[in-house]
């Protein structure tokens, strides 16, 4: 009865530490020696908040991969004021908002899917994984 409590707990910890993306993003991990699938997940919260605050929708999200990613590491310090020690980068596919008829200015054309387009991530042993830099 222990163990059967146990394997219990254990499954509900498991269910409930794994990050869930709105249904309808296609997401795309591709074959990482690098970061874990947990690592990609937080970075990919990170992404929908962000769009999501920005009234856009994120269609697909997919990893950029190990190359690309330690390219940007070897660029550190260039364009960033704080040293990470790593780097993940995705490429995401999002729709812009519709427009609003309102007359604000906006940095997006309304209702256009953008391709392609980059998050950068950096690590910090002392803060985690930011969002350090977007867009083209």
């Amino acid at each position: 009865m222990k163990n059967v409590l146990s394997m219990a707990f254990a499954v509900m910890i498991l269910i409930f530490s794994t990050q869930v993306h709105a249904e309808d993003v296609t997401i795309d991990y591709g074959n990482s020696k690098l970061y874990t699938q947990r690592e990609m997940d937080n970075c990919i919260s990170m992404i929908e908040e962000h769009l999501k605050n920005l009234n856009c929708t994120l269609k697909s999200v997919r990893y950029a991969g190990d190359g690309v990613s330690k390219k940007e590491l070897e660029r550190n310090g260039i364009d960033y004021s704080k040293n990470y020690e790593n780097f993940i980068i995705f490429y995401a596919d999002f729709q812009s908002p519709p427009d609003p008829h309102d007359g604000k200015p906006t940095a997006w054309t309304y209702d256009k899917l953008y391709k392609d387009y980059n998050f950068v991530f950096g690590f910090d042993k002392n803060d985690g994984w930011q969002l350090v830099n977007y867009g083209y």
